[in-house]
Formats: structure tokens, sequence, C-alpha cells
């Protein structure tokens, strides 16, 4: 909608917060799960701009892609494989850990030995051919991080980066794994052994 404030479609349940930050033309896309909305995505500008199909498509495939992501979180947590799954899950914080802490030491035969073992976690059944990944060193700390569930702005303050350089990684990642969201994006790479 183009005006909050105007419309005559919804509750205005939120109205004293929407003035405090000043929003004024807004869209909205619920998070469905098994049929029930779980959540709301909001996008909202501070004037009245007209939100075009461009931004609504963008907002939904967003939406999608978390609920995909929802769903095999929830999947995940009700499987009877759940000892194994908490294994996986170990695996991957302490890939992610140690990518991060290889990134801080200047020493480079450690530098080295660590990244090994990054590479041996991840599953890459050959790790010289592995350093050739399609995917540079600093993709595969955003690819692992948005792995782990982070939001852009969580991986940009992790990493020390602007939220503006990890959305162009993630660009970049989507691109080069022939990816159309995060979640497809992070399968391909754990089907090329890029992260576990």
């Amino acid at each position: 909608m183009t005006d909050y404030f105007e419309s005559d479609r919804i509750t205005h349940r939120y109205d004293a917060l929407i003035r405090v930050e000043g929003l004024r033309s807004v869209v909205a896309v619920p998070l469905i799960i098994a049929r029930h909305p779980v959540a709301i995505i909001y996008g909202a500008f501070r004037g009245t701009q007209v939100i075009g199909d461009r931004i609504q498509d963008f907002i939904a495939q967003e939406a999608r892609a978390l609920e995909q992501e929802l769903v095999v979180r929830r999947a995940i947590k009700t499987s009877p494989q759940s000892d194994g799954t908490q294994l996986r899950e170990q695996l991957r914080v302490a890939h992610n850990q140690l990518r991060l802490l290889s990134r801080t030491i200047t020493e480079p035969e450690l530098r080295q030995a660590i990244e090994r073992i990054t590479l041996q976690l991840a599953g890459a059944d050959n790790p010289p051919a592995a350093i050739h990944s399609p995917l540079t060193p600093r993709e595969i700390d955003v690819v692992s991080l948005a792995a782990a569930g982070m939001p852009n702005r969580q991986i940009a303050t992790i990493l020390g980066l602007t939220l503006h350089t990890v959305k162009s990684y993630m660009k970049s990642i989507l691109s080069k794994m022939h990816a159309k969201t995060r979640l497809e994006a992070v399968v391909n790479a754990r089907r090329a052994g890029l992260i576990p």
C-alpha cells in the first residue's frame, strides 16, 4: 500500500509504532508453514512511493526461502536421527569457528593447517582440488554462516564487513552456485564439498 495511514484494508493496530518510525508505504508477506501463518516479513518506505512488482517479488522470494529453511529445521528437530543431526550441526559450528579463526592468524603454516582441517570437515575428498573451488575464501565464509541460519546483517557483523559487501558476496555465491535462493546455494555448496 502506498499510504499505510489512509488504508481501510488493515486493522491499524500498530499505528503508533508505524508513526514513530515515520513509515508510509508498506508491503507485507506472510510466512506460511503447514498452511498456518507463522510470521510476516515487512518492507517499508518513509515516503509514499509505489512499491512495485520487483520489490514485492523480492520480498516474496525471501519469504519462500525462509519458509523452506524453517520447514527443514522443523523436520530436523523431529527426526528420529536427532543424534546424527546434532553431531552434523556441531561439525558445522566447528567448521565456521575454524574458518573465522584462520582469518586472524598471521603465521602462514598454522593458517594453512587450519584451512586443511576446514576442508576435511567440509568433506572434501581431494583438498587441493577444493582449494580451487568456484568460491573465494571469503565467499565460503559467507555461505558457511548463511548455512548456520544467520541473516546478512549478522554475517556482516561477524566478518567485520558492511551489509552491502555481504549482499554483494551473496549475489556472487548465488551465481557461482547456480542457485536462485540462499538455501539452494547452501545445498549446492555442501554437495560441492565446500562446507559441511
